[in-house]
């Protein structure tokens, strides 16, 4: 409840009001019509709104309903305090006018705050909308610089050695690296590598048996990210995603340890 009251009199500012309470008021509105009582101390009230209204000293009143589309939302009421009072047809009557105005201002504000959250929405998703365009810009730059560096070198040790650098700068990742097989020795092993906050492992050799739930989806061409269930005694936690790279064997170098495919791990 909210409420403008003279000095001399009770104030209940922003008392709430509970479920009995609105009950009992609504009770008294069945037909909408105002509820206008000159002799509060003769007015066939329910206790609770009588008592309140003793407490205020309140000797004479006026309530009309606050209405939008006969949907009920709250009483406009205006109370005489210092003596009783005769009630006037055209005050009445202004206070009628003034719920309706007063309807209609809430119903405005509530289509000013929707407007405002729509309008919110709409910023969000303009500004989600921006940073995929700006996102994918980026992906694009970074692939038109690898095609470059393919068309300037055709050297595959530049080619990956620039792939997963690019892959690092744009992402914003830990660090990246490109691995070959050996798939006679069964060996993964880094020879591509950048890194920026974390140990390098370049070099490294892996056993593919010593790690299957990697490598034997690897090897059947599925793309996957994961963590390791303990921190990595050197990176620490870190998440991967690892993507097989591919090559045509009746193209690839025969001499050269076999190596017929190949992987990436993406640390972030």
């Amino acid at each position: 409840m909210i409420e403008t009251v003279h000095p001399d009199w009770t104030s209940l500012p922003y008392t709430h009001l509970d479920g009995t309470w609105v009950q009992c008021w609504t009770e008294l509105y069945r037909n909408a019509e105002p509820l206008v009582i000159e002799k509060m101390h003769l007015a066939a009230l329910p206790a609770k709104i009588a008592k309140q209204m003793q407490q205020q000293q309140v000797k004479s009143a006026i309530c009309v309903q606050i209405l939008r589309e006969e949907q009920l939302l709250g009483w406009l009421c205006i109370q005489q305090c210092e003596c009783e009072r005769v009630w006037q047809p055209d005050e009445i009557e202004a206070l009628q006018q003034l719920s309706a105005e007063v309807s209609i201002a809430l119903q405005q504000s509530e289509l000013y705050q929707q407007a405002q959250q729509l309008n919110a929405d709409l910023e969000l998703q303009v500004q989600q909308r921006t940073n995929q365009l700006q996102t994918a810009l980026r992906f694009e730059s970074m692939l038109k610089r690898i095609t470059d560096k393919v068309r300037d070198s055709l050297d595959g040790s530049q080619i990956l050695q620039a792939a997963v650098k690019e892959l690092s700068l744009v992402l914003d990742l830990g660090g990246c690296n490109a691995a070959v097989y050996d798939l006679d020795q069964g060996t993964s092993t880094i020879r591509y590598e950048s890194t920026r906050s974390i140990p390098t492992y370049q070099g490294r050799v892996a056993q593919m048996d010593d790690f299957p739930e990697i490598y034997q989806q690897l090897k059947q061409g599925h793309y996957f990210q994961f963590c390791s269930l303990l921190p990595n005694p050197d990176r620490g936690r870190v998440s991967m995603l690892a993507c097989p790279i591919f090559v045509d064997s009746q193209f690839s170098d025969s001499s050269s340890q076999n190596t017929e495919q190949g992987y990436s791990e993406i640390y972030g």
